[in-house]
């Protein structure tokens, strides 16, 4: 808690301490009136240190400012007065009341250039306490004098002010609540009151008065920005209506006056009990582009070696899979769906593979074009929220779908009797509920909010380097399912399933057959391998640094460039999927192009033979035939 005035100047001499190369530009959020009270304040500070001096660590410099910061002891004679005498302990109280009270620090982040501690905000809130049951001012319990109001009359109509609260929520004129002062010609008196509350509330230490039938009461006022004293003059015009000098209609005509010399003298609450609870920001403008301050390196020249290495790297690497990616896969789902009705009903799982991996190449040219703009997002927000999350959730269901293909071979394979009573629609209900699944976690963060960041040179970065609130309250539960779901329990399946599997291959007979089987496992190996688990495994460690259990600064540098591989890496699985097609499905699928122009051949032959002599291709057709027919006898 702090008096705004005395908070700001020695928050600014503290900041002097740290020995800046230049002047030290000191902005705060709120400006307040002399008694009021600021239980959360933000502000915002330009320090450049000595050249070869790295940049301050969050923590460093809270604890920094922390250290110049400390409350002015109290005097020496006056403890010993306290020694001598207990009964003067709350005069002593009293005079301590108008000195400075204690300021620190809670929490320090790295900003853009753009932002501004008070043009940024995009609310505040401001909370008023009000104390009924008193008939005198000496009744107000000791620790709570001048932190709250204590209206004369006994208790207010607490139904009433809140009534009379409704007409102000909404966008007004509020002349009428505004006090003149020299800003007063050059702002608009137009503001939005997001919120206007009434609720019960508890005092300091009020299990000690209970008795005495004191009752606190806090009035809650939210907005973007406020005019000058225009909570006091709307509070004090509320206690009147709660006090039964005013109707509740009444705040109605006085916005509709636009005077400030229409509100009655008496309307006018005082400076005591009125505090700044908090001042909110958007996210974007939390953190800083490419690298976030946790993820922070301690130089800028690294910073631009890890910007460089990543533009380059997917831009090459996303246009390469795009290319092949698209081409394999359209016809990988064409081939496969051509052929569904006389394939094996564990094919279900390999289209919807490859439906997903196509609907992830699709989202490849926006990517592109992003990291080639050098990690800029032009197409919007709306756009930002459904391409990052269908390229996440792909990735995923990519993993998924793997696994039940593990699982299903595993079947097929040790448990034969049992795989043939399943049918395709078991299949179909399996990947239908994957889908579902990955439909709403979608829906979840499209709807959630931006996801979106402003980043250094005004560039906006989409669905990387989230603040650190949104990392906890938004996207840490995402990353938890996704690593439990999405890597350990598929990699823990592969890994239990394929060893039965080639222990059971390796006791066929049959060599085309266990060929091709081994040939079917070694392929999934191979992209579980390359793809899949580096990624998964810089991303467990990619999310142990953002809860701060790393904290190391040079790993936190190294995990940051691991990610950037692993991230391109990763996407290359849509170009090998269709190697683990052509493996677990017949080969006249995939021969199909082949024959046909195999047979395009023959028939020009055909027309080219004379009449009354057998062809080429009729002999041919014989002895087919003729094979189909041994066969049959056999």
């Amino acid at each position: 808690m702090s008096r705004c005035r005395g908070a700001v100047r020695r928050r600014f001499k503290a900041a002097q301490n740290l020995k800046p190369v230049v002047p030290i530009k000191f902005h705060i959020s709120s400006r307040t009136d002399s008694g009021v009270h600021a239980l959360c304040n933000s502000a915002h500070l330009d320090i450049q240190r000595a050249p070869g001096k790295p940049a301050f660590q969050e923590r460093e410099l809270v604890g920094c400012l922390n250290h110049h910061l400390k409350p002015e002891p109290i005097r020496s004679q006056m403890l010993c007065k306290v020694k001598r005498d207990c009964e003067s302990l709350c005069e002593l109280l009293l005079q301590q009341v108008g000195k400075p009270s204690p300021v620190s620090i809670l929490s320090a982040c790295r900003v853009t250039d753009s932002f501004h501690a008070r043009f940024s905000a995009r609310s505040r809130t401001y909370i008023y306490r009000l104390l009924m049951g008193c008939t005198h001012h000496s009744e107000i319990p000791v620790f709570e004098r001048d932190l709250c109001w204590a209206p004369t009359g006994g208790y207010l109509n607490v139904p009433a002010m809140q009534d009379a609260a409704q007409f102000l929520l909404g966008t007004h004129d509020f002349s009428t609540f505004c006090s003149l002062n020299s800003e007063t010609p050059f702002r608009s008196p137009v503001k939005t009151i997001l919120q206007a509350d009434i609720q019960p509330s508890s005092g300091f230490l009020s299990h000690h008065y209970e008795h005495r039938g004191l009752e606190f009461w806090e009035l809650k006022f939210k907005s973007r920005s406020f005019l000058y004293r225009q909570v006091r003059r709307m509070v004090g015009a509320l206690v009147a209506v709660g006090q039964g000098k005013l109707a509740p209609h009444h705040i109605e005509e006085l916005l509709e006056m636009k005077d400030a010399r229409a509100l009655p003298p008496f309307a006018m609450a005082p400076s005591s009990g009125l505090f700044l609870k908090s001042v909110e920001y958007d996210e974007a403008a939390e953190i800083m582009a490419d690298v976030s301050w946790t993820e922070g390196v301690s130089n800028e020249t690294a910073v631009r070696l890890e910007a460089d290495f990543q533009y380059s790297l997917f831009t090459v690497i996303y246009s390469i899979v795009f290319v092949l990616g698209l081409i394999e896969n359209v016809l990988a789902l064409y081939l496969l769906s051509k052929k569904a009705k006389h394939a094996s009903p564990s094919n279900v799982y390999m289209i919807n593979l490859a439906l997903a991996d196509t609907l992830f190449v699709c989202v490849l040219p926006f990517k592109i074009h992003y990291h080639l703009n050098q990690n800029d997002w032009i197409f919007g927000d709306v756009a930002c929220r459904i391409t990052g999350t269908l390229y996440y959730i792909n990735i995923y269901l990519s993993i998924v779908f793997f696994t039940c293909i593990c699982v299903d071979r595993y079947i097929a394979v040790l448990h034969p009797f049992k795989y043939i009573q399943i049918r395709v629609t078991h299949y179909v209900v399996v990947a239908t509920i994957l889908w579902v699944v990955a439909l709403t976690i979608m829906v979840a963060l499209v709807l959630g909010g931006p996801l979106h960041n402003k980043g250094l040179r005004n560039t906006t970065v989409c669905f990387e380097n989230f603040a650190a609130s949104s990392w906890i309250s938004r996207m840490a539960l995402y990353n938890i399912l996704a690593l439990v779901f999405g890597f350990v329990i598929p990699f823990s399946i592969v890994l239990i399933c394929y060893p039965l599997i080639a222990r059971r291959i390796s006791q066929i007979k049959h060599s085309i057959r266990k060929r091709k089987a081994l040939t079917t496992i070694y392929v999934i190996l191979l992209i579980c391998t390359f793809c899949f688990l580096p990624y998964n495994l810089t991303h467990f460690l990619h999310f142990l640094m953002r809860s701060q259990v790393i904290q190391n600064r040079s790993f936190t540098n190294v995990i940051y460039k691991m990610r950037r591989v692993t991230l391109a890496l990763v996407s290359f699985n849509c170009c090998l999927n269709p190697f683990l097609y052509y493996f677990t499905s017949s080969s006249r699928t995939w021969h199909f192009s082949c024959r046909l122009r195999f047979r395009t051949k023959m028939v020009y032959t055909i027309c080219d033979q004379k009449l009354g002599e057998c062809s080429y291709v009729y002999k041919l057709y014989q002895g087919c035939e003729n094979k189909k027919h041994r066969d049959g006898m056999n």
